[in-house]
């Protein structure tokens, strides 16, 4: 397992990307005293970060940002490091899964911490504090495709 402590976490959206088997499985999250969340997941054992996405992850990951959008979510971290590349259980084809939903959250209740990494490429309009949008998480993934 892998366990993770952190101020914030959205259950809701890891589950949608784990119901999809492109997230870690979701063991626990639970609240812990002075405002930490403890999550518990999945280990990923044999994923890595690779700097290209394949042709066929891109696509699976541009639907699926496209249907995670449309049940009003939004991830705000679409960057090369949240995105894990390995073989999948069974089949053996190579997938990817999606990880660190501390930002994610529904549109419109979700907001970007106070500091953000200045060396990380985002949209013009991303402000600290500001509201996560659709438009956000787009372009973080069409910068993905760019990265090649």
């Amino acid at each position: 397992v892998c366990v993770k402590f952190t101020r914030r976490y959205s259950q809701e959206a890891h589950t949608f990307w784990a119901d999809r088997k492109r997230a870690p499985e979701l063991i626990a999250v639970n609240s812990l005293p002075a405002g930490w969340v403890m999550v518990v997941m999945e280990y990923l054992e044999g994923y890595d970060y690779w700097k290209v996405l394949p042709k066929h992850i891109e696509d699976d990951l541009v639907r699926l940002v496209a249907e995670f959008q449309r049940h009003g979510f939004v991830h705000g971290e679409f960057r090369g490091a949240n995105i894990l590349i390995g073989r999948e259980e069974g089949s053996g084809k190579l997938v990817f899964k999606l990880i660190d939903f501390d930002w994610a959250g529904k549109a419109g209740t979700t907001y970007y911490p106070s500091r953000l990494h200045p060396a990380i490429a985002r949209a013009n309009n991303v402000v600290s504090c500001g509201p996560i949008q659709f438009e956000h998480d787009n372009y973080m993934v069409k910068r993905l495709a760019y990265e090649k």
